[in-house]
């Protein structure tokens, strides 16, 4: 082994080689891909495998259609939707669970490496009790909210608050 590593540091790139290649895009527009994709890291000791989460989350994110769910590292996989609705399900409405483990998605970007994605962020639903009634209302939750996270949108007895 030995032997061949020397042989190895001896090689030298010729000028040719020294240019690179280019490599031509599959994507159409500037961050938008083929089909409708997400990026997802499941939050497990346990490896995942990718038909599991396929079958399990695609009758929730694409109930007719379903979903191709790729593994492209450890705990990380690729989730291509056949239906837009599903892409928007999947990033929007969270938090998801699979197999009582944490799995967080984010918008793919096709100009992205795995080790670019973050998976820090995923929606979920804050209640809060007691709050005096004039407080009730969407300013009172962005503050609230903005304390542990990102304020999306507030909800409270069936109605959206208007404004902005």
């Amino acid at each position: 082994m030995e032997g061949v590593a020397g042989l190895m540091r001896g090689l030298k790139l010729s000028d040719e080689e020294k240019k690179g290649i280019k490599i031509r895009s599959m994507v159409k527009e500037k961050g938008k891909s083929a089909g409708a994709q997400v990026v997802g890291k499941l939050f497990s000791e346990k490896l995942a495998h990718p038909d599991a989460i396929s079958l399990s989350l695609g009758k929730v994110w694409c109930p007719i259609k379903g979903i191709d769910c790729k593994e492209v590292g450890e705990n990380r996989f690729v989730f291509t939707f056949l239906q837009e609705s599903g892409r928007r399900r999947a990033v929007e409405d969270g938090p998801w669970m699979f197999d009582n483990d944490l799995l967080v998605v984010e918008e793919f970007d096709p100009y992205k490496r795995l080790e670019e994605y973050e998976f820090n962020n995923t929606p979920i639903w804050v209640r809060v009790y007691n709050l005096p009634l004039g407080m009730m209302n969407a300013e009172s939750a962005k503050d609230i909210v903005n304390i542990i996270g990102q304020f999306i949108e507030a909800y409270h007895e069936g109605v959206y608050p208007r404004g902005g």
